[in-house]
């Protein structure tokens, strides 16, 4: 089969439904836009990074791009459904990544998630509810074609930065809220207002945890982790996938 002879020229959108965007780059620079069938070839040659954004994808379309990259059956499992606890695990060669994400709407805080699958040669990113889109991270990314040609750590540094500082005017309104209840007389407040400012503080609370988790996970270096993951995988008593429980 050739290859190049089926692909989506870069200036034409990805319009199946589920997938954002399914892209291939090599040195910083897109090539071309491809299909799912097309990613398992594309990450073979050398230097070629393929990066596919899925929102809220069903279970033909999650199968469809494990077999493109070999993903284990228990991560695809986990991608398929939401309300997943923030994690990185190893499969193999990749990653799995649970990520949670935070944005407002309206008056209401709604939290989502993103899930991440990185290996040698690509990174497929899974949203699930309150997300907003890594339309920006990707066009940052192809701006500074020097920092993308890093490759996949890069795509997944890129991506849970922005993720963190999405969760900064989520934080700035809920305190803003708590300090102007706080201001209020006591006497005045009703006692549904007092829940009210329970529940707010412990938003914040939920969401400078969260804000911690996605600190440390952006400062880890990817390569460090499949490099000392590897290293667990060559004990003999150690497994490639992780207990589930």
């Amino acid at each position: 089969m050739n290859v190049a002879s089926s692909v989506v020229l870069a200036n034409q959108p990805v319009t199946s439904e589920g997938i954002v965007a399914a892209s291939v780059y090599m040195e910083g620079r897109r090539v071309a836009n491809i299909a799912i069938d097309e990613a398992s070839s594309w990450r073979s040659k050398p230097g070629h990074v393929v990066w596919i954004g899925l929102h809220e994808p069903d279970m033909p379309l999650l199968t469809s791009v494990q077999r493109q990259f070999q993903l284990h059956d228990l991560a695809v499992e986990d991608a398929n459904n939401a309300h997943q606890r923030p994690k990185i695990e190893q499969y193999g060669d990749g990653l799995f990544i649970v990520a949670r994400t935070a944005q407002l709407i309206g008056d209401t805080i709604a939290f989502g998630e993103t899930h991440l699958f990185v290996g040698e040669g690509y990174l497929v990113s899974v949203r699930h509810g309150a997300s907003t889109s890594y339309k920006p991270v990707r066009e940052r990314c192809e701006s500074c074609p020097r920092a993308l040609a890093r490759g996949e750590d890069y795509i997944l540094y890129a991506i849970l930065d922005f993720i963190v500082d999405n969760y900064s005017p989520v934080l700035e309104t809920i305190q803003e809220e708590v300090e102007a209840m706080e201001q209020d007389d006591g006497l005045a407040v009703r006692r549904s207002g007092w829940l009210h400012v329970h529940v707010c503080h412990a938003h914040v609370l939920a969401v400078e945890h969260e804000r911690e988790r996605r600190n440390w996970m952006r400062v880890w270096d990817f390569r460090d982790v499949r490099a000392h993951r590897a290293d667990e995988m060559r004990d003999p008593a150690g497994s490639s996938a992780p207990a589930r429980g």
